[in-house]
């Protein structure tokens, strides 16, 4: 190797730094970092309690289960008129369920009828999202629980773009 080699490598390795280390910095910049790393953890960690505080839970529209609800509720409607066509005493409002209790839907008078008289197989219980009975208040009308154990049904001829099985 020639002493212009060695010459060179020699200046290159003055001009950088050994180590560079935190020491090196002004304490004001060490400071300033610390801070920015405490400021985001606080944030954070107030976002995430804000998050899993809200009152009201976050809902995920699933069209899956939209269009089971409003298949369901079809199938009870198109069975009540069915049993009002063939029998000679029609369909009245629901009795023998209790609101709020799910299971009690398909026990209801009414609902019996549809299921003795082969014109419902089952009734629809689905009770991960939405149930179903005969309403209590309108002749014909098929009532929608939302979620399964509400004690305030939306009519399924009245539900708008964002209630009853439109809100799944």
């Amino acid at each position: 190797m020639s002493t212009t080699d060695n010459d060179s490598a020699g200046s290159l390795a003055g001009a950088w730094p050994a180590t560079d280390t935190a020491s090196s910095r002004p304490a004001s910049t060490r400071w300033i970092i610390v801070g920015v790393l405490v400021a985001a953890v606080v944030v954070g960690a107030l976002a995430g309690a804000g998050v899993f505080s809200s009152a009201k839970p976050v809902v995920v529209h699933n069209p899956m289960l939209e269009a089971a609800c409003n298949a369901d509720a079809k199938t009870v409607e198109t069975a009540e008129y069915a049993y009002d066509a063939e029998m000679s005493h029609p369909i009245t409002t629901e009795s023998g369920i209790v609101v709020g209790q799910p299971s009690t839907y398909a026990l209801g008078k009414e609902a019996r009828l549809l299921v003795n008289n082969d014109l419902l197989t089952s009734w629809p219980a689905h009770n991960d999202g939405y149930a179903l009975s005969l309403s209590r208040t309108v002749v014909g009308d098929v009532s929608i629980y939302i979620p399964p154990t509400s004690t305030h049904p939306v009519s399924y001829d009245d539900e708008t773009s964002s209630t009853g099985c439109n809100s799944l």
